[in-house]
């Protein structure tokens, strides 16, 4: 478990390498091209049409978005801030060539205002989504623990809809040793195929104890546990006694729903009692 554990975190942080080096590429292309044509002019090199159409028309700041927005998809608000940063940076070093004319200077930063706004909704778009997966993830660890659990212990552990016929929709694997029924065989099984003509009656009468519950939601308890004495079939036609616990589960009105029981053979209890 701590190997896989390991791994996953390596994983992640080979990941988030590999995010780092493509908006360092990102920033360090457009940092190039926004500064080609001072480099270019100190070699001598004359760049009329790329300072009229990268720079004087604003071009750059298009691609100066791409990683803006790359990195608030990727990092989130920390990608935010940082290229914020980076860019009043190089739009600073930018002023010292062309002062003193500032208005490129103004019109870059209105311009990264607007991609702050933009990003920022991103992160928060992004961070829903996080929030909304780890809770997915949650659920997904919860229901491999409680099956896990429910498939290893040595109680018959059951789930079943609550209607008139009373189907199981879940047994667990104990369901096989201790009454000789395979998991397939007991799937859309009714009460009556798995109990005594007596222990159906009784687990009727909980269900109507409990629905009429429901109907007076004040008298409804969505805890309550209901202890019965009742005789199970083996696959071979033996009554076995059986202790089985009942809850009943319901919706938020107390509408019961569901039954999930646990049934306990209690063969050498009865016979020492």
């Amino acid at each position: 478990m701590s190997q896989q554990v390991i791994k996953s975190d390596l994983k992640k942080k080979d990941v988030g390498t590999g995010n780092l080096w493509v908006a360092v590429c990102l920033f360090a292309a457009g940092a190039i091209l926004y500064f080609a044509d001072i480099v270019l002019s100190a070699w001598g090199v004359s760049t009329p049409d790329w300072s009229e159409y990268f720079i004087n028309r604003g071009l750059y700041l298009i691609l100066f978005a791409v990683p803006m927005l790359y990195c608030a998809y990727i990092y989130r608000v920390r990608g935010v801030i940082v290229s914020t940063i980076v860019y009043v940076v190089l739009f600073g070093l930018r002023v010292f060539y062309e002062y003193p004319n500032m208005l490129p200077f103004y019109k870059s930063l209105t311009f990264t205002a607007f991609l702050l706004v933009l990003g920022l909704l991103i992160a928060r778009y992004q961070n829903i989504r996080d929030k909304e997966r780890q809770a997915m993830r949650m659920v997904e660890a919860s229901e491999r623990r409680y099956r896990a659990l429910t498939e290893n212990v040595a109680d018959i552990i059951w789930n079943m809809d609550m209607d008139m016929t009373l189907h199981y929709s879940y047994v667990n694997p104990a369901v096989t040793q201790l009454l000789g029924y395979t998991v397939g065989e007991t799937a859309g099984q009714k009460i009556g195929d798995i109990l005594s003509p007596d222990s159906v009656e009784q687990v009727m009468q909980v269900v109507k104890e409990e629905t009429a519950a429901g109907n007076q939601t004040q008298n409804a308890d969505i805890a309550r546990v209901r202890v019965l004495r009742l005789s199970e079939k083996h696959r071979d036609g033996t009554l076995l006694p059986a202790e089985v616990k009942v809850i009943i589960l319901r919706d938020s009105t107390g509408k019961p729903t569901e039954i999930l029981g646990v049934t306990r053979l209690i063969k050498k209890r009865v016979a020492t009692e």
